[in-house]
Parts: structure tokens; sequence; C-alpha cells
């Protein structure tokens, strides 16, 4: 059995893969015991439903009609990465413009997503019992407020956070650190306090960027193998199995 089958197994069978904690829960390094989890929103909690091809490709159409597009642009990028490669390029009222233009048309397509937004089975029970254990929880997303907002609404878990930190909130996005040490202000924890949760290459590399512990979750568009090849710290078969994570960290710290 190679790598990636093995990985495949383990998730089949809800065992969590760890990197710093071997599977009979023999701790490798040292911990402080958790006090936050901080939780990506699409493909983590909710069903993954947005089609971002059709956002980039609205974005690159807006680029062009500006005439700033670039070669290198593709719907293969994200619009975070493509506002970024401009930025500094052209006058930054400009850019400010045009990238609330970019967003306003964005928006529109996550605010109709959320109309049709689908909790992931088994996210309400794993939300209440990391209550529970009184943990603080943060949502950390790319999306904008309103889509954000609406969507949780719509699922009745709103009241399930301590605070929601949304592209609205911030001026750089996930895989940027900042996103995330913003949340765990907003928390009052330090990074070896908290753990993020999500299912985006992404999360694992924003996570790593502010020395935050990431869970990674094959639930979204990414496969497990493929996120592996990203190193989180850990990696389960969905939000479901988080509880029993942190009880063994926090066992183990």
């Amino acid at each position: 059995m190679d790598s990636s089958e093995a990985v495949d197994v383990l998730i089949a069978e809800n065992i969590v893969c760890l990197a710093g904690l071997n599977l009979t829960g023999q701790q490798q390094a040292s911990v402080m015991p958790l006090k936050a989890i901080l939780i990506d929103m699409d493909g983590t909690i909710t069903k993954f439903n947005l089609d971002y091809m059709w956002m980039r490709r609205a974005a690159l159409q807006m680029l062009e009609e500006t005439g700033l597009s670039r070669p290198n642009f593709g719907d293969q990028m994200s619009i975070y990465a493509m506002l970024n490669e401009l930025r500094g390029s052209i006058p930054d009222e400009k850019f400010d413009e045009l990238r609330k233009r970019i967003y306003d048309r964005v928006r529109t397509i996550e605010v109709n997503a959320a109309e049709h937004a689908e909790v992931m089975p088994g996210a309400k029970e794993a939300l209440n019992e990391l209550r529970q254990m009184k943990k603080k929880i943060v949502i950390v997303t790319n999306n904008g407020r309103l889509g954000t907002d609406r969507t949780l609404e719509k699922l009745d878990l709103l009241a399930m956070f301590d605070a929601v930190l949304t592209r609205d909130d911030v001026d750089e996005l996930k895989p940027d650190p900042r996103m995330l040490l913003k949340a765990l202000n907003l928390a009052g924890v330090k990074a070896d306090e908290a753990i993020f949760v999500g299912d985006a290459i992404i999360d694992i590399r924003a996570a790593k960027a502010a020395s935050v512990r990431c869970v990674a979750v094959p639930t979204g568009p990414f496969p497990a193998t493929q996120l592996m090849q990203e190193e989180p710290d850990f990696i389960v078969g969905s939000l479901l199995d988080v509880p029993e994570l942190v009880r063994r960290l926090d066992h183990s710290a």
C-alpha cells in the first residue's frame, strides 16, 4: 500500500492522521491546551457550492475590459492573486475602484449561493460539542460578509460562533497569515492555543505562515492526497472528527 492509499484508509475509518501526534495518541512535542478553534466555512462547515471558475472568469472579463489583464492571468489563478499582482502597478485610487467592482460582482454570486447552502453532515453536532468543551470558535473565510451571514442565518448557525471574520473585515486574504492573526486577536488567544480547520490548500498555507496548527479536512474540492502534499499538522475525515482531536490534544498538553 502506498502513502496515498494509506491516507484514504485512515480517513475512511475516521482515524485521525496526525503529524505531531501518532495514532496511539502519544505526543511527540509539547503543546498548549487549546482555547480556540478557527474554522473555514465553505467545504468545511457547509457543502462547497461556490462556482469559483465563474467568479474568476467574471473578474478576468472585467480586467480585460479595463486593459489590465496580464498574460499569466487565467481561471486557475485566484482573484486575490490577480489583484495582488496588480497592486502597486496602478494608482491606488484606480486599484481600489477595480477591487470594489470585482468583489461587488463576486458578492452577488456568493449571496445567490447562500440561498442553496447546506450544512456538512455532522457539522452542527461537532460545533455543539466544541462549544460544550468551552472552546472559542471563530470562522475565517475569504467570502464576503453578506454572503457569509446569509449562509449562517439560513442554516441557523450564526449563534454558534464567537466571531466571524470575512473578506470585508481585512485587507489581506488567505493564504496571507494576517487574516488568521486577526482571528487569534479576536479570540484573545496565542497561536499555540489554537488550531485552524480548513479544506483548502490556502488554509494550510495560511495556518503555517501564522504558526497555527492546521487540521485539514478533505470535504471540499481538494482530495486528501493533495492536502497531504502541503504537510498539514493533522488530517481528519471531516469536522465531525475534530472534537476527538481536540480531546487528544488537551489530554496530551
